[in-house]
């Protein structure tokens, strides 16, 4: 029961964790955010590609999400920049993105809020 209480919790942390402003060297500032998979990504040997799963990007509400598909080897993901964190909202907007097939997994963690914002993936 502590292990599930534990995991509800930092899965709680990392979903309304806030991002915060960093200073980068010469007075420039960045804005960071987190980027998680919250849907176990799938690496397929057939294709050498990610071909399932998703990842979120998050400040304090979803910035986007990233969807590696259903499981075909397309080397396709789509990629919704969300609207004020709504990513099913009109103004969300969806872009097609060829997947690099080098990559086998995504590291979560803290990143550049236009890695996010970007129509492509990093």
């Amino acid at each position: 029961m502590k292990i599930v209480s534990v995991f509800l919790a930092v899965s709680t942390l990392l979903l309304f964790s806030s991002c915060e402003k960093l200073d980068f060297g010469k007075g420039g500032k960045g804005t960071k955010c987190q980027k998680y998979v919250y849907e176990d990504l799938v690496f397929s040997e057939q294709c050498g590609c990610i071909v399932s799963g998703k990842v979120k990007y998050v400040k304090g509400k979803t910035l986007a999400l990233v969807d590696y598909g259903d499981g075909s080897c397309d080397n396709e993901a789509v990629k919704t920049v969300c609207y004020q964190g709504d990513c099913y909202h009109k103004k969300a907007t969806k872009h097609v993105i060829t997947i690099d097939c080098q990559q086998k997994s995504v590291a979560e963690g803290e990143v550049e809020e236009s890695e996010a914002l970007s129509p492509e993936l990093p």
